[in-house]
Formats: C-alpha cells, sequence, structure tokens
C-alpha cells in the first residue's frame, strides 16, 4: 500500500481470475486476507455458456447472478449508491473518491471507456464498462485504477480527475449497457469462512452431469434466464458450443473473440489449485496422480488460447480444426477427471502421505504447559509455523487440517492481555476469536520435512466460563495411540505444548458443559528452542 501526504494507493493483488472484473475485482482485493481466494475460487468450479447461436460466445462462472460473488463475497463490506447520487456533484465527485479511499476503501462503478486512455476504445467507441478506483495522487490530480486496459488484459492504470468526470457523466454515460448498474464501495473485512466440501462436491457433479448449478446460488435477481437450461449449456457440455463456435469460423473465415478460451485456460488454473488445496487438507484421495492429470488439462487449454491467438494473426483455418480436435479431446479427458475427483472426495478428511515421501515415525510426547506469555506470542511460538485463524503462515513443510471446529471471532481490537497478537498491515493489533466444538473434532497434522516441532494449542478462556477437555495424540497413519493431556482453564490465556513428528492427529473430547474453543496453533523447530 503506498501511502503519503498527496497520494495513497491500496493493496492490490493480481487475480487468478481474469476473464471477468467481477471475479478479477474482487480477488485484486480480497487477495490480501486469508482464504479469501478459496472462497471464490470453489464458488467457480463449474461453467455456462450460452448456446444457439455463434453471433455471440460467452463463456462464464455458473454461480448465480453474474454480481453474486461481489455482493455475497463475505470478505467484503458493501455500500451501494444509485449512480445518480454518487455522481451528480460533479465538483464534490473527486473529494468523496478520495474520502473513500482514506478510509480503506475501494470504488468499483461503471464508466464510458470513451474517455479514459487506458482503454483500448478510448476516444472511438462508448462503451460502459465497470472499472475499479483504487488509489489517487493529489499532486499528478489522477486516480490509480484496474480494469482491462490497453490490449483487453486486466491490469493496473491511471487517469486525471477531468477524465473519470467526464466518463461518469458526459451524454447520459450511465445509459450504455452495462452488467454494473450501481456504484459500490468495497472495503475488504477480516474474516474466516470454511471450506465447504458439500457445496464443492456438489459443483463438481453438477459440472460432470451438466447441470444449471446456479440453482444453488437463489436468489437469481438481475439475470433470471440464467435458470433456463434451454439457453445455456453447462459443464460437460460447455464444449459442443465451444467447438460449434470455431466450425462455424472456420466456414466464414472469421476472426475469433478470445474471451470464452481464455476463461476455459482460467478454470483449469483454478480447478488446480481447488484440488491441490482439497488434496493438502485431506478432502482429495489419490491427490498426486488426480493433480498430474489436472495440469495435463490446463496445459491443454493453454495451447488452445495460443493457437487461436495465433489464429487472428495469421489466419490459418488449420488451427482453428487443430483447436477443435483439442478441445474434444479435453472434454473426453474432463469427463475421466471429474468422475476420479468424485471417486475421491470424502468429507471427513484425513491427511495422507505422498508416495515420494519419506516423512519421519509418527511420534507425539506432551512437553508442558504456559500460563505465562499469554497473548504475546510473537519471538517464544510460531518460528516454524503458525494458525491463529484470522492469520497463517505456515511452510509447505506442514500440513493441517480441522475437522467439526466452527470459528467465531469476538472482537478486532481488545486490549486484553489474553487475546492474540497478530502482524498483519499496521504493526502488531491484538484480537479474541477461537474455533470451538462439543465432540467428534480433531486436527490432522502432517510434518512433510522429517524434523520434530513442538506444537503448542492456545487455550483462550474467558471469564467464569471452565474450559474442560482431553487431547488424545494418536498416529495419524494407524490410530495407535500416542500420549493424551486434559487441558482445565478458566479466565486465562494457556499454552499447551507436545513434541510431535509424522503425521499425527489431535482428537478432542470436550468434558464440560461449555463448548471447547482453541484460539491458535503454532510450531517451533527443535533448533529453534
Amino acid at each position: 500500500m503506498i501511502t503519503n501526504e498527496n497520494a495513497k494507493e491500496l493493496p492490490w493483488n493480481m487475480p487468478v481470475i481474469t476473464g471477468f472484473p467481477q471475479y478479477a475485482n474482487v480477488l485484486a482485493i480480497t487477495g490480501q486476507l486469508c482464504g479469501a481466494e478459496l472462497w471464490l475460487l470453489s464458488h467457480c468450479v463449474q461453467l455456462q455458456v450460452n448456446k444457439g447461436s455463434y453471433t455471440m460466445l460467452n463463456l462464464d462462472y455458473s454461480v448465480g447472478d453474474m454480481l453474486n460473488t461481489v455482493y455475497r463475497c463475505p470478505y467484503l463490506s458493501i455500500e451501494v449508491f444509485d449512480i445518480a447520487e454518487f455522481t451528480g456533484d460533479v465538483e464534490k465527485m473527486v473529494e468523496k473518491i478520495i474520502y473513500y479511499i482514506d478510509q480503506g476503501k475501494y470504488i468499483y462503478m461503471p464508466v464510458d471507456w470513451f474517455y479514459i486512455p487506458a482503454y483500448q476504445c478510448y476516444g472511438e467507441n462508448h462503451v460502459s464498462h465497470d472499472m475499479l478506483i483504487l488509489g489517487y495522487d493529489k499532486e499528478k490530480e489522477e486516480f490509480s485504477i484496474a480494469d482491462f486496459f490497453g490490449n483487453f488484459q486486466y491490469q493496473k492504470a491511471t487517469c486525471k480527475y477531468e477524465e473519470l468526470i467526464s466518463a461518469c457523466n458526459k451524454d447520459d454515460a450511465y445509459k450504455l449497457p452495462c452488467i454494473l448498474k450501481k456504484v459500490l464501495i468495497l472495503k475488504p473485512c477480516e474474516q474466516v469462512v470454511p471450506f465447504d466440501i458439500r457445496t464443492v462436491k456438489s459443483l463438481f457433479e453438477d459440472y460432470l452431469e451438466g447441470n444449471n448449478s446456479n440453482r444453488r446460488f437463489l436468489p437469481v435477481c438481475q439475470y433470471i434466464d440464467f435458470l433456463d437450461e434451454e439457453c445455456f449449456a453447462f459443464g460437460l457440455n460447455v464444449y459442443e458450443p465451444l467447438m460449434g463456435y470455431l466450425e462455424d469460423a472456420v466456414q466464414k473465415g472469421s476472426s475469433v473473440a478470445l474471451r470464452s478460451y481464455a476463461v476455459l485456460y482460467d478454470h483449469k488454473v483454478l480447478l488446480s489449485k481447488v484440488c491441490s488445496y482439497m488434496a493438502d487438507k485431506g478432502y482429495l484421495q489419490s491427490g498426486g496422480e488426480i493433480l498430474t492429470q489436472v495440469e495435463m488439462v490446463r496445459k491443454q487449454c493453454l495451447i488452445v488460447r495460443n493457437l487461436l491467438i495465433k489464429y487472428n494473426l495469421a489466419g490459418d483455418t488449420a488451427l482453428l480444426k487443430r483447436c477443435i480436435h483439442m478441445l474434444e479431446d479435453i472434454r473426453k479427458s474432463e469427463e475421466i477427471l471429474f468422475t476420479k475427483i468424485l471417486d475421491n472426495i470424502t468429507a471427513k478428511p484425513v491427511l495422507y502421505r505422498f508416495q515420494e515421501e519419506k516423512c519421519a515415525e509418527s511420534l507425539a510426547l506432551f512437553v508442558g504447559e504456559d500460563r505465562q506469555t499469554l497473548g504475546n506470542w510473537i519471538g517464544k511460538y510460531g518460528s516454524g509455523g503458525y494458525d491463529i485463524f484470522l492469520e497463517e503462515e505456515m511452510g509447505d513443510q506442514i500440513s493441517i487440517m480441522y475437522h467439526n471446529f466452527i470459528y467465531k471471532k469476538w472482537s478486532n481490537d481488545w486490549s486484553e492481555i489474553t487475546d492474540l497478537y497478530v502482524r498483519r498491515k499496521k504493526g502488531d493489533k491484538a484480537f479474541a476469536a477461537c474455533k470451538h466444538f462439543r465432540k467428534d473434532a480433531y486436527i490432522d497434522i502432517l510434518i512433510r520435512d522429517g524434523l520434530q516441532y513442538v506444537l503448542s494449542i492456545y487455550v483462550l478462556a474467558w471469564w467464569e466460563y471452565e474450559r474442560r477437555f482431553c487431547i488424545r495424540l494418536v498416529d495419524g497413519d494407524n490410530g495407535k495411540p500416542l500420549c493424551s493431556h486434559e487441558v482445565v482453564a478458566s479466565n486465562e490465556g494457556l499454552y499447551v505444548s507436545f513434541l510431535v513428528s509424522g503425521h499425527v492427529r489431535l482428537e478432542f473430547e470436550n468434558r464440560s458443559r461449555e463448548i471447547g474453543v482453541i484460539s491458535g496453533v503454532f510450531f517451533q523447530e527443535i533448533s529453534d528452542l
């Protein structure tokens, strides 16, 4: 984030999905937040495309309304303004935008790209498009903006104050067609949203069977036709219109609109990310083999996209015919791949060792309790990795997975000495939160580098509520008991530490009327003690 007296630019991350602004902008904003990318990617498993006409092809994700992932993103707080309300007073519009950016808020609004030089069609065509404003520079009198500029690639650029004013107010610009009908003020908010394996599995089933996944994201308010199976093809069925569009181009010798094939490639990139996460967290067995197959499909889609770019330059229809054959092969490969994914998904995850890994023998020994450090863990715990639910720093050497825990946050800015510190953004800040459980909860931990670590669990027990539960550590491969310890805490912060290696599962048994709670998991290498 760039900040001085006269300029400020909010954080912006290059997103995984770059085919449409409604996904790209959300990921660009929330990329700074733990878990936010995964929330969006796990919603974008299913594809849809219009059928019946090859004059326009629009491959997209089946997520309900086209702005569903913006309005319903749990990692964004949203203020909504009518366009006329926000842009009506031209003299105050620049002042208003600067005010919101100073509050850490992004402005997402439609503009006429005729007036903004960063757009490829600047000065040529009047087209309304949704653009993100993320910064300002008072000395240069310009805004930092993000959209599909230049060669229609999602990126950052700048525009002058007066250019934005013209793009918002000239000649009924907002009467031009645009998906975004409002001005949205977006602010990223710290949140923990659990990975919903059941929804993700249902989307994989929809993809394989060609079902309409928009029905899973009701209500659909703006685009009711998305519920009409006669108008759209879904999942594996999108390949027929994608191939038909290219066959039509072969006959006509016309150029090809590339966006749908770029979206197809983006989809395979995010499919790889979602499958990698599921494999790492134990939701997907045979993960190594499946990821290899996903990577093969991703490379094929990349080749198709690049061949179409080459075709538009060279006009050789042999390239189109090759792409048609490749798309048919991709469809067949995906039918096998998605069937295998569904056969290997489990709602009760268990981590597993990859064949090439030589992990240490599973070991667990109770080390002791610490009632003195309280929330100020930095410098004492977590040198080998930590997860405090709003902030995670775990390397590839350790995989950790929670089952039957529910996240709860009490406050972001408490001053109690038991509250855990986080190190994000501007210095240290304390917060109070936990994952709580009643029964059948466990944490599965797989240490992949063959080393021993001290594993510490922080229990934040507020006020008079007594937290009493037993932690049993067992071998994650065969369930053999390794050690156990009973935790008793009331009105305090308590670290419970174990020496662990290999694959260890921590099974929690609640022994009081109150729910069991943990507020952080920390790892230290033996050499750091």
